[in-house]
């Protein structure tokens, strides 16, 4: 199964991709994690991301094909659930080219959608661990030690990325490649529209049983 999932900055990309990855035993993938761990070293392309993220903007998208192009030929050969990718439909027209050099195909396109003010409800409460990138909420997925990551037992922190001002012009970017890029996906015929706002489990159960049925 080669999947990515659109969707803005809160609507819970990260935990849905990382349940469809246990789902099918592919792996998941976000820029935002292959950023962050570039940003540990001391490097050019370091500093040049940085730059991008500290004020909410997208990464270039020839440094994001390249990562991804790495990305696509040593963990994603046997199928993948991309989170975060693409943010733009020029990013999509290149993943497209790059999936055919490879001989493979993207299968669906998962669209989660809401509220603008749930979603910065959902930022404003967000906690991620340093270690393993799972992500925990205050109100609406609280872990069972404060500050715990239940999965690694690492410190959650809160991003960098996830003050208001910041979450507010992230939402805009996303925003301005939204119409073209889910355009795009649906002229493919690939692109599966998700309600995001609701519990968890039960969204994740909406996504296989609309994979199941189309």
């Amino acid at each position: 199964m080669n999947l990515v999932l659109l969707g803005a900055p809160g609507s819970g990309k990260g935990t849905q991709a990382l349940l469809l990855s246990r789902h099918f035993s592919i792996p998941k993938i976000s820029t935002g994690d292959i950023f962050r761990n570039i940003l540990k070293t001391k490097s050019t392309l370091a500093d040049t991301i940085r730059g991008y993220m500290e004020t909410g903007g997208l990464v270039p998208d020839a440094i994001v094909i390249e990562l991804i192009r790495g990305v696509m030929r040593t963990e994603a050969k046997d199928g993948f659930v991309f989170d975060g990718f693409p943010r733009t439909v020029e990013q999509a027209v290149a993943f497209d080219q790059l999936l055919c050099d490879e001989n493979k195909k993207l299968n669906y396109a998962i669209d989660l959608h809401m509220d603008d003010a749930v979603l910065l409800k959902r930022l404003l409460g967000r906690y991620t661990c340093e270690h393993c990138g799972s992500q925990f909420h205050v109100e609406f997925k609280p872990p069972k030690v404060d500050k715990i990551c239940d999965s690694c037992g690492s410190n959650l922190i809160v991003r960098d990325d996830d003050t208001e001002d910041k979450i507010r012009n992230r939402m805009i970017v996303y925003k301005k490649n939204y119409d073209r890029l889910s355009s795009f996906y649906r002229t493919m015929g690939i692109l599966i529209a998700i309600d995001g706002d609701g519990a968890i489990d039960c969204i994740n159960d909406k996504i296989k049983q609309l994979l199941c049925s189309v």
